[in-house]
């Protein structure tokens, strides 16, 4: 698993990805904002679900590499070139 912390906003942020061949990198995505805002705005997200717990929602992403995003700089030299699932994980508190 690869995880991110970051502020955006003056808010924190945390990102966490499943170990996969086909990750490419670390997508920012804005923080106060629900599932259904991020399905209609990342035009090439393939499928999205949610699921939550007492700590956090995890927003899980599949979409296609794109300029589109925002990226956030990741020393992991397996993360290369492909598709992603991106485990989005927001303190629940956030939203």
């Amino acid at each position: 698993m690869t995880t991110a912390s970051y502020y955006r906003n003056g808010h924190q942020v945390m990102m966490t990805l499943r170990s996969s061949s086909y990750l490419s990198s670390l997508y920012l995505l804005s923080l106060n904002k629900h599932a259904e805002y991020y399905r209609q705005q990342i035009g090439k997200l393939i499928s999205y679900g949610y699921c939550m717990n007492q700590d956090a929602i995890c927003i899980v992403l599949k979409v296609a590499c794109s300029n589109d995003f925002e990226h956030i700089i990741s020393n992991d030299p397996q993360l290369i070139s492909g598709a992603l699932e991106i485990d989005v994980i927001i303190p629940f508190r956030s939203l």
